[in-house]
Formats: C-alpha cells, structure tokens, sequence
C-alpha cells in the first residue's frame, strides 16, 4: 500500500485561501511580481550620490510627522510594514535606504508612477504625498529634507527639483 501524503506547500497554500485572507493572497502575488521583474529593474538602479547639505523651505502643517505617518499606516505599511522593514524580496526596507534619504526627485518620481510590483499613487493629493514622503524621509532613523506639495507638484510635471539631498530636519524623536 502506498502512503499518499500531500505536499506541504500544496496545504500550506490551502490553508491561507481557506482563511479567506484575501490580503495574504495579494501580497503573496505582489511578492511574486516583484520577484520576476522587480529584480531585473532593481540592477539598474543607480544608488544617488551624497551631496552637500542644504535647506530649503518647505511649507507644511506643524504635525506634518504625524499626519505623514498616519497616511504611511493607510497607505503603505501593508507592504513596506509599520516599522519600515519591507519584506525581504519582496518589498524594500524604508528604514535605512538611502534611495529613501537621497535626493527627493527619485522617492517622489516612484510614488507618482510606481514600479515594478508598487502601485502608483500619483491619485493622491499633492499635500498627501509630501507627507507622505516627508515621513518615510525622517522616520526610523531616517534623516532627510523634508518635501512640501509645491515640490511634489514639480516632479508630477516632469520637472526637476532644485535642491539637494540630505540634510537633518528636526522632528519628533530625531536622532533616538
């Protein structure tokens, strides 16, 4: 008699459509996405150069951390996770990248066209996407200018920013 035993990854795939957890389903998909073509993007990435700090004003409201992470909770952290760790190969870490801390012009770019496995969020509010950005710039140790909706709107029109990458910006918890 032959001992018919079912594939572990048969029942564990099973098991998580069973659940009903539609959420699992569409990460899992997302992961597989960037996995196939994710991947060939991501070797053509050029990492940005640091630049000479410098700052500029940005216009946004005084609980703009606040407001920014509250937006990253709705909008990303299914994906890039509450702490801003990713999913390995899956989704990229927030925290610590310096394409996230870098020059804005290509953090802002991605959000409003997507990539790979990520939506686009350009349907978002200028004002959103700047706290948005200036969030995920400046929190998890990250250190970066903030960006404002004026800039948003610059790159949105296929402009290029003026200013250059880096610089710390005071907030809520810097620096702990």
């Amino acid at each position: 008699m032959t001992n018919h035993r079912k594939h572990p990854i048969r029942r564990r795939a099973r098991a998580v459509i069973g659940r009903g957890s539609l959420a699992a389903l569409l990460v899992a998909l997302a992961a597989g996405l960037m996995l196939a073509y994710g991947a060939a993007e991501a070797e053509d990435t050029v990492e940005p150069e640091p630049a000479e700090q410098e700052t500029v004003d940005v216009d946004l409201p005084e609980d703009w951390f606040e407001q920014g992470e509250t937006l990253y909770l709705q909008n990303c952290s299914a994906c890039h996770q509450s702490a801003g760790d990713g999913i390995p190969g899956a989704f990229p870490a927030l925290a610590g990248n310096p394409f996230v801390t870098g020059h804005p012009q290509g953090i802002v770019h991605l959000l409003l066209n997507g990539r790979a496995g990520m939506p686009a969020f350009g349907g978002l509010p200028d004002e959103e996407l700047a706290l948005i950005t200036s969030y995920v710039r400046n929190a998890w140790e990250n250190e970066a200018h903030p960006v404002d909706a004026d800039m948003i709107a610059t790159v949105r029109d296929g402009d290029e920013l003026d200013l250059e990458s880096g610089g710390p910006m005071e907030r809520p918890g810097a620096g702990q």
